[in-house]
């Protein structure tokens, strides 16, 4: 047999300081780019044309998005999840008809496989599932958590 559980969230606002903080200081492939070349920010100046104004790599990232909590680091937590998944194989009845056995299974099963997020930077690979806070009051705000775990394991199910 085969199963598995697929989770969809959809929206919300999330202030992600691994993110904002990993794109800020120039770690991800977000930022793989001739640094020292002069950079263009999307936009509009005050007066409504198109932003033409050339500032350095270190004023358009690092200046803007590290040490400071703006809305720069608020992303839409949008995700989509293979939260869980498992396959199991039994003996069958004519396989175990002269052994002592009433059952056999074996199950390989794993949780939180896949996630995509896909509001976040695409490099950064940041769950919005993760909390540093350990409640549920401090959903939405994320402030330098670990990775998620991907877990996978095996099983022998014997009955007599």
């Amino acid at each position: 047999s085969f199963r598995m559980q697929w989770d969809y969230t959809q929206g919300g606002d999330m202030y992600s300081s691994t993110s904002v903080n990993l794109v800020g200081r120039g770690v991800t492939k977000e930022t793989d780019f001739d640094r020292t070349l002069p950079f263009v920010l999307p936009g509009v100046k005050a007066d409504g044309t198109k932003n033409d104004v050339q500032v350095s790599a270190t004023e358009a990232f690092f200046n803007n998005l590290v040490g400071s909590t703006n809305d720069l680091g608020i992303y839409d937590a949008t995700v989509i999840r293979l939260r869980e998944a498992s396959l199991s194989y039994s003996l069958s009845d004519k396989a175990l008809a002269k052994t002592p056995f009433g059952g056999i299974s074996f199950t390989i099963s794993g949780t939180n496989l896949w996630y995509n997020a896909p509001n976040f930077p695409k490099y950064v690979h940041f769950d919005p599932e993760t909390s540093g806070f350990g409640v549920s009051s401090g959903r939405g705000l994320e402030f330098f958590t670990g990775p998620s775990s991907r877990r996978i394991g095996a099983s022998i199910r014997v009955t007599f």
